[in-house]
């Protein structure tokens, strides 16, 4: 099971090792990993990929920067997090391999918050999902990977 947080400061973790924005050291990487998890159920094409993480960006090739920043993805998964195949290739398209389950805080603490909605009614059962929500908030989306 590989645990993310992504609220507040990244991390990403499991029983063999732990990743955070210190020992990434690159908010590239940071935010290809971070976007290849939160679309983790599909394939990404290499253009849909370099649209959200160059954004305005100019980038002369991003088909070979992002085979590039793909590489040292993989390089520095394996290096702190085991030898599985965390990034599939197929077809010009990259994704997660959905054999690793992924458990993110961003997705619990939403799920929390729209089931305190739903149980708005009833005040004890909203009260608890929303304290549950608040116990995952450790500090806004990717805080410090802006830019």
């Amino acid at each position: 099971m590989i645990k993310v947080n992504v609220l507040g400061k990244f991390q990403i973790s499991n029983e063999h090792g732990r990743l955070d924005d210190d020992s990434i050291r690159s908010a590239m990487l940071t935010k290809l990993l971070v976007f290849l998890l939160l679309n983790r159920t599909k394939p990404l094409t290499s253009d849909a990929i370099a649209a959200e993480i160059w954004q305005e960006d100019e980038v002369d090739n991003p088909t070979g920067a992002l085979k590039n920043l793909m590489y040292r993805l993989r390089t520095t998964l394996k290096n702190n997090l085991g030898d599985e195949e965390f990034i599939l290739t197929n077809r010009g398209a990259y994704s997660w391999n959905t054999k690793i389950p992924v458990e993110i805080d961003a997705e619990k603490f939403e799920k929390r918050y729209l089931a305190a909605k739903k149980a708005e009614n009833e005040t004890d059962k909203a009260i608890l999902y929303y304290e549950q929500a608040i116990d995952l908030y450790r500090g806004d989306f990717m805080m410090n990977c802006r830019g």
